[in-house]
């Protein structure tokens, strides 16, 4: 949530005040904006990749419990989908829109299987 705020404080606030300022500064001056610019833009890219590669470790560590767990199979390959569709660049493959389509599906199906482990702490007696 920190990082989500954190990005959202640069997009709404320090990028329209970087833009209002290089509009009325002279030509000399809006030069030195340009590599402001740049590093907040690298800065927010980088809060962005944070970001993802905190949920991305998620995906991958609920993908790889053991068989013992009693895991549905489609939460491990939903988390290898939505990791993949994370990774790899939208101009070969719109895996984003995986993201967004399978999440919800994953976190239901993840909370039944939460739920039924809080019920029955241990799976290897029924």
């Amino acid at each position: 949530m920190l990082f989500g705020f954190s990005k959202g404080l640069i997009a709404s606030y320090v990028f329209p005040k970087l833009g209002a300022a290089y509009l009325v500064a002279d030509p000399t001056l809006q030069a030195t904006f340009i590599p402001v610019a740049n590093a907040f833009d690298a800065m927010w890219n980088a809060l962005q990749w944070m970001d993802s590669l905190g949920i991305m470790f998620v995906w991958m560590l609920a993908s790889v419990l053991p068989q013992s767990t009693n895991l549905p199979w489609p939460v491990r390959w939903f988390g290898w989908v939505m990791t993949f569709g994370i990774l790899v660049p939208e101009a070969l493959f719109p895996g984003f829109l995986f993201v967004i389509l399978l999440s919800p599906l994953w976190l239901f199906l993840l909370g039944r299987w939460m739920k039924r482990l809080a019920s029955n702490p241990n799976p290897m007696v029924s």
